[in-house]
Protein backbone atom coordinates (compact mmCIF):
# COMPACT_ATOMS: atom_id res chain seq x y z
CA UNK A 1 0.00 0.00 0.00
CA UNK A 2 2.37 2.67 -1.26
CA UNK A 3 0.09 5.68 -0.61
CA UNK A 4 -0.35 4.66 3.04
CA UNK A 5 3.38 4.06 3.37
CA UNK A 6 4.09 7.55 2.04
CA UNK A 7 1.54 9.11 4.39
CA UNK A 8 3.13 7.35 7.38
CA UNK A 9 6.63 8.31 6.21
CA UNK A 10 5.67 11.99 5.98
CA UNK A 11 3.89 11.88 9.36
CA UNK A 12 6.85 10.21 11.06
CA UNK A 13 9.45 12.50 9.52
CA UNK A 14 7.35 15.40 10.74
CA UNK A 15 7.83 14.25 14.35
CA UNK A 16 11.54 13.48 14.04
CA UNK A 17 12.07 10.18 12.20
CA UNK A 18 15.58 10.15 10.68
CA UNK A 19 15.30 6.95 8.60
CA UNK A 20 12.66 4.55 7.34
CA UNK A 21 12.58 0.76 7.23
CA UNK A 22 10.88 -1.86 5.09
CA UNK A 23 11.51 -5.57 4.63
CA UNK A 24 13.46 -7.01 1.73
CA UNK A 25 10.14 -8.30 0.34
CA UNK A 26 7.99 -5.18 0.82
CA UNK A 27 5.11 -6.34 -1.34
CA UNK A 28 5.03 -9.80 0.25
CA UNK A 29 4.87 -13.16 -1.47
CA UNK A 30 7.89 -12.66 -3.67
CA UNK A 31 7.61 -8.94 -4.28
CA UNK A 32 10.68 -7.14 -5.56
CA UNK A 33 12.29 -3.89 -4.49
CA UNK A 34 12.45 -2.68 -8.10
CA UNK A 35 8.67 -2.96 -8.48
CA UNK A 36 7.48 0.24 -10.22
CA UNK A 37 4.71 0.50 -7.60
CA UNK A 38 7.44 1.49 -5.12
CA UNK A 39 8.76 4.36 -7.23
CA UNK A 40 6.44 6.86 -5.55
CA UNK A 41 7.77 5.74 -2.15
CA UNK A 42 11.34 6.17 -3.33
CA UNK A 43 10.50 9.66 -4.61
CA UNK A 44 8.94 10.48 -1.23
CA UNK A 45 12.04 9.30 0.63
CA UNK A 46 14.17 11.63 -1.49
CA UNK A 47 11.72 14.50 -0.97
CA UNK A 48 11.74 13.91 2.80
CA UNK A 49 15.56 13.61 2.72
CA UNK A 50 15.72 10.39 4.74
CA UNK A 51 17.39 7.08 3.92
CA UNK A 52 15.73 3.66 3.74
CA UNK A 53 16.97 0.61 5.64
CA UNK A 54 16.26 -2.86 4.26
CA UNK A 55 16.27 -5.93 6.54
CA UNK A 56 14.70 -9.35 5.96
CA UNK A 57 11.17 -9.58 7.26
CA UNK A 58 10.81 -13.24 6.31
CA UNK A 59 13.04 -16.31 6.48
CA UNK A 60 12.36 -16.87 10.20
CA UNK A 61 12.00 -13.17 10.89
CA UNK A 62 8.38 -12.05 11.03
CA UNK A 63 7.18 -15.33 9.51
CA UNK A 64 8.47 -18.86 9.05
CA UNK A 65 11.13 -19.64 6.43
CA UNK A 66 9.66 -20.12 2.95
CA UNK A 67 11.81 -23.24 2.52
CA UNK A 68 11.11 -25.84 5.23
CA UNK A 69 14.74 -26.97 5.07
CA UNK A 70 15.67 -23.65 6.70
CA UNK A 71 13.60 -24.42 9.79
CA UNK A 72 16.42 -26.45 11.40
CA UNK A 73 19.67 -25.38 13.05
CA UNK A 74 18.84 -21.66 12.82
CA UNK A 75 19.36 -21.76 9.05
CA UNK A 76 16.47 -19.36 8.52
CA UNK A 77 18.42 -16.65 10.31
CA UNK A 78 21.79 -17.50 8.79
CA UNK A 79 21.12 -18.62 5.22
CA UNK A 80 17.58 -17.26 4.85
CA UNK A 81 18.52 -13.71 5.77
CA UNK A 82 21.57 -13.82 3.50
CA UNK A 83 19.40 -15.05 0.63
CA UNK A 84 16.88 -12.22 1.13
CA UNK A 85 19.57 -9.53 1.37
CA UNK A 86 21.41 -10.77 -1.72
CA UNK A 87 18.24 -10.75 -3.79
CA UNK A 88 17.25 -7.27 -2.57
CA UNK A 89 20.67 -5.69 -3.14
CA UNK A 90 21.14 -7.19 -6.60
CA UNK A 91 17.58 -6.32 -7.61
CA UNK A 92 18.01 -2.66 -6.62
CA UNK A 93 21.05 -2.47 -8.89
CA UNK A 94 19.94 -4.64 -11.80
CA UNK A 95 16.36 -3.36 -11.65
CA UNK A 96 17.49 0.22 -12.31
CA UNK A 97 16.22 1.71 -9.04
CA UNK A 98 19.26 4.00 -8.70
CA UNK A 99 19.02 4.98 -12.35
CA UNK A 100 15.47 6.18 -11.71
CA UNK A 101 16.25 7.62 -8.25
CA UNK A 102 19.93 8.69 -8.21
CA UNK A 103 19.51 10.63 -4.94
CA UNK A 104 17.95 7.70 -3.06
CA UNK A 105 19.97 6.35 -0.11
CA UNK A 106 19.37 2.69 0.76
CA UNK A 107 21.25 0.82 3.47
CA UNK A 108 21.01 -2.96 3.54
CA UNK A 109 21.65 -5.21 6.53
CA UNK A 110 24.55 -7.62 7.08
CA UNK A 111 26.74 -6.35 4.29
CA UNK A 112 24.12 -6.99 1.63
CA UNK A 113 24.14 -10.74 2.18
CA UNK A 114 26.45 -12.33 -0.39
CA UNK A 115 26.07 -9.67 -3.08
CA UNK A 116 29.57 -8.25 -2.75
CA UNK A 117 31.20 -11.70 -2.54
CA UNK A 118 29.36 -12.66 -5.73
CA UNK A 119 30.04 -9.35 -7.47
CA UNK A 120 32.36 -10.88 -10.06
CA UNK A 121 29.79 -13.52 -10.96
CA UNK A 122 27.13 -10.83 -11.27
CA UNK A 123 29.46 -8.87 -13.58
CA UNK A 124 30.15 -12.00 -15.63
CA UNK A 125 26.43 -12.68 -16.01
CA UNK A 126 25.82 -9.04 -16.93
CA UNK A 127 28.39 -9.35 -19.70
CA UNK A 128 26.84 -12.62 -20.85
CA UNK A 129 23.46 -10.87 -21.04
CA UNK A 130 24.92 -7.92 -22.95
CA UNK A 131 25.05 -5.37 -20.12
CA UNK A 132 28.05 -2.98 -20.19
CA UNK A 133 30.89 -4.14 -17.96
CA UNK A 134 31.39 -2.38 -14.64
CA UNK A 135 27.77 -1.33 -14.32
CA UNK A 136 26.99 -3.79 -11.54
CA UNK A 137 30.06 -2.85 -9.50
CA UNK A 138 29.17 0.83 -9.88
CA UNK A 139 25.65 0.09 -8.69
CA UNK A 140 26.94 -1.71 -5.60
CA UNK A 141 28.84 1.42 -4.64
CA UNK A 142 25.56 3.37 -4.65
CA UNK A 143 24.24 1.24 -1.77
CA UNK A 144 25.04 1.68 1.91
CA UNK A 145 25.92 -1.38 4.01
CA UNK A 146 25.33 -2.28 7.62
CA UNK A 147 28.68 -3.87 8.51
CA UNK A 148 27.12 -6.15 11.14
CA UNK A 149 29.17 -9.16 10.07
CA UNK A 150 30.81 -11.88 12.09
CA UNK A 151 34.49 -11.40 11.40
CA UNK A 152 37.07 -8.88 10.31
CA UNK A 153 37.70 -11.06 7.25
CA UNK A 154 34.09 -10.61 6.15
CA UNK A 155 34.32 -6.83 6.58
CA UNK A 156 37.66 -6.86 4.74
CA UNK A 157 35.96 -8.55 1.78
CA UNK A 158 33.12 -6.03 1.87
CA UNK A 159 35.54 -3.10 1.94
CA UNK A 160 37.58 -4.58 -0.91
CA UNK A 161 34.49 -4.52 -3.13
CA UNK A 162 32.70 -1.29 -2.19
CA UNK A 163 35.22 0.74 -0.16
CA UNK A 164 34.66 2.13 3.32
CA UNK A 165 32.74 5.37 2.83
CA UNK A 166 29.29 3.69 2.76
CA UNK A 167 29.73 1.25 5.63
CA UNK A 168 27.94 1.84 8.93
CA UNK A 169 28.10 0.04 12.26
CA UNK A 170 25.32 -2.44 13.00
CA UNK A 171 24.41 -3.71 16.46
CA UNK A 172 21.22 -5.81 16.45
CA UNK A 173 20.57 -4.60 19.99
CA UNK A 174 19.23 -7.44 22.10
CA UNK A 175 19.54 -9.96 19.28
CA UNK A 176 21.21 -13.34 19.31
CA UNK A 177 24.21 -12.00 17.41
CA UNK A 178 24.60 -8.59 19.07
CA UNK A 179 28.32 -7.73 19.46
CA UNK A 180 29.73 -7.70 22.96
CA UNK A 181 31.46 -4.36 22.42
CA UNK A 182 32.22 -1.81 19.72
CA UNK A 183 35.75 -1.78 18.33
CA UNK A 184 37.92 1.02 16.99
CA UNK A 185 37.01 -0.18 13.51
CA UNK A 186 33.33 0.16 14.36
CA UNK A 187 33.90 3.68 15.69
CA UNK A 188 35.59 4.64 12.43
CA UNK A 189 32.24 4.20 10.66
CA UNK A 190 30.62 6.93 12.80
CA UNK A 191 31.04 9.76 10.23
CA UNK A 192 29.41 7.54 7.59
CA UNK A 193 26.35 7.01 9.78
CA UNK A 194 26.14 10.74 10.43
CA UNK A 195 26.13 11.41 6.68
CA UNK A 196 23.59 8.68 6.02
CA UNK A 197 21.23 9.87 8.77
CA UNK A 198 21.84 13.60 8.13
CA UNK A 199 23.10 14.10 11.70
CA UNK A 200 25.55 16.74 12.91
CA UNK A 201 29.15 15.58 12.95
CA UNK A 202 30.41 14.37 16.31
CA UNK A 203 34.02 14.53 15.21
CA UNK A 204 34.22 10.76 14.91
CA UNK A 205 33.09 9.96 18.46
CA UNK A 206 30.68 6.97 18.40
Amino acid sequence: DTPSAIAELERAVGIGLVAAYVGTDPAGSGGTVDDPRLDDLYRALVACDVPLFLHPASSDGVGPPPDPRLARFGLGLIIGYTYEETIAASTLVLGGVFDRHPDLDVCISHGGGMVTQLAHRFETMAGFRGTPGGAFADGLRHLWYDAHLDSDAAIDALEATVGTDRLVYGTNFGGWDAPAAATARDAAFTPNAERLLRLPSSGGTP
